[in-house]
């Protein structure tokens, strides 16, 4: 995974990478720093799947994830003062 920051951009990415799940899907997922909000972005390449293979997908799904949301809740936690 890559954590940098976006050039020429008001966003700046705390945590970014690019994930396998299968031979047909991958997904990009970032936690964006919008000046003091925070964006989580899940993009799928090539495309969204459909309902059976995003079943199929669910596991490696969430164990790709798991890393961005624990991101996520550190940040929450900081900005309600849990890390004081």
């Amino acid at each position: 995974m890559d954590i940098h920051d976006f050039r020429g951009s008001s966003q700046h990415a705390l945590m970014h990478g690019h994930v396998s799940l299968s031979p047909n899907f991958a997904i990009e997922a970032g936690i964006y720093d919008l000046g003091g909000v925070y964006a989580l972005t899940v993009k799928w390449h090539p495309r969204v799947p459909n309902d059976a293979e995003f079943n199929e997908l669910a596991p490696q799904f969430e164990e790709a994830i798991a890393p961005f949301n624990a991101m996520a809740m550190r940040l929450v936690e900081m900005q309600e003062g849990g890390d004081e």
